[in-house]
């Protein structure tokens, strides 16, 4: 699988625009996150909710990775993988759906706005990289742009959705920093399966005896798709594109709280403002900016 991306590479694009794509494609696919959450929650617990997509998720890792015979991290990567599951696997899907018990999915686009410059920050301890100073001013743009817009907007701030937006930036920081070395699908998939025990216990303890059938179809395809691409299928792409260009790739981000406004409206009629257009044009010229934006001299 891993020989995949090289081959992508030599033959059709460089090497940092398969790292754009791959982490584009993920951010289009965590977009749903949001709306998707608020669907599961209208007929279902938060903890449950939560639970049951990481024991999903972690339930498909552990066949896939027994069928790849893949091997079991090593030391140095322990080291990492540890803090990134109980993040990933962890923080970011509990808070969120505690979160979204009282704010509107358009609402977590707060979350999705400053994540992309806090992991940057953790890129700076973690990856041991450093940007130049052009890179951070477009940045913090981009973060103030998306801060300032929702609270012109009414934003419902809640502190889950503050404390998501942190694990979350350390979870992308520490999860790609293993998934140098054990490969991105390897290192979400050993996450959720090393935390398998505590969510399934978590979904089972959680599970009432009229849980399935107050349970609706949207309910139940939404929790599924939290599972199986949130939860999973997103981080293989997004680890893996991360651990090559933690900073610049991570600041791709900054396009889903517009993706989400936009499938919030789709799927749960929530109310989109005409600013948006706009909005998104600034953004594009930030994300460029961060791209263009080369490292600095001080690397280790």
């Amino acid at each position: 699988m891993s020989t995949v991306y090289p081959a992508i590479r030599n033959t059709y694009f460089s090497k940092s625009t398969v790292n754009y794509l791959m982490g584009l494609v993920a951010v289009l696919a965590f977009a749903l996150t949001g709306p998707l959450t608020s669907i599961s929650l209208q007929t279902i617990d938060a903890t449950f909710s939560a639970a049951y997509r990481t024991t999903l998720a972690g339930i498909l890792a552990a066949i896939i990775l027994t069928v790849t015979k893949s091997r079991f991290p090593d030391r140095q990567e322990y080291r990492w993988l540890i803090p990134a599951a109980l993040c990933v696997a962890i923080g970011f899907p509990y808070f969120t759906s505690y979160a979204m018990r009282h704010t509107g999915a358009i609402d977590t686009g707060i979350v999705f706005g400053i994540i992309p410059v806090l992991t940057a920050l953790c890129g700076i301890f973690i990856h041991r990289r450093q940007m130049v100073w052009k890179f951070w001013l477009w940045a913090c743009c981009a973060a103030l742009i998306i801060t300032v817009f929702y609270v012109q907007h009414g934003l419902r701030l809640s502190p889950f959705l503050l404390c998501a937006a942190v694990v979350a930036a350390i979870g992308y920081t520490a999860g790609s920093k293993c998934a140098q070395t054990l490969g991105g699908w390897q290192t979400i998939s050993w996450s959720v399966v090393f935390l398998l025990p505590i969510n399934g216990a978590l979904m089972i303890s959680n599970l009432e005896v009229d849980t399935l059938s107050r349970m609706s179809i949207s309910s139940f395809f939404a929790n599924t798709y939290l599972g199986v691409v949130s939860q999973w299928l997103g981080f293989f792409l997004w680890y893996r594109a991360l651990s090559e260009d933690i900073q610049r790739v991570s600041q791709i981000q900054v396009l889903q709280p517009v993706a989400t406004a936009v499938f919030a409206t789709l799927l749960l009629n929530e109310s989109m403002s005409s600013g948006l257009g706009m909005i998104t044009g600034l953004l594009i010229i930030c994300l460029l900016g961060c791209m263009k934006s080369g490292q600095s001299s001080k690397n280790d």
